[in-house]
């Protein structure tokens, strides 16, 4: 029984030496510089993003990339959306959080270019946007 626990013991030591010298690191590991480590910064959100959701009122409009063609939009009250690059060019939604909506009026804001756009409220000092393709 004494030799068994002998033979424990040494095996133990042997694996704890081993373990040990696994651990330290050798003279080739000290001279490398430490790994920098960098965390990721988030990129800048864009101007005009492509959805999103936001308060606008007359002195401050919500800016939004939009395209006609493919962007829904819901508007809390009437709005106007005024195309950023030619503010001559603007549309007034005049339905607003309306489902029912002109058709004729429809194709006016479809026929918009694709482009950036300041949304500005009609009647309201303040109205909520929302905005997705």
């Amino acid at each position: 029984m004494k030799a068994f626990f002998g033979v424990m013991l040494a095996l133990g030591l042997l694996l704890l030496l081993i373990a040990r010298s696994c651990d330290t690191p050798t003279t080739a590991d000290n001279a490398s510089p430490p790994i920098a480590t960098v965390s990721p910064t988030p990129p800048p959100a864009p101007t005009f993003p492509t959805s999103g959701e936001g308060h606008a009122n007359k002195e401050v409009g919500l800016k939004a990339y939009l395209d006609p063609q493919r962007t829904f939009t819901r508007p809390s009250g009437r709005a106007r959306y005024v195309f950023a690059e030619d503010p001559s060019l603007y549309y007034d939604d005049l339905a607003g959080a309306s489902i029912n909506r002109d058709a004729k009026r429809r194709r006016i804001w479809w026929d918009m270019p694709e482009g950036k756009y300041i949304v500005y409220p009609l009647e309201a000092d303040d109205i909520f946007f929302r905005w997705w393709q």
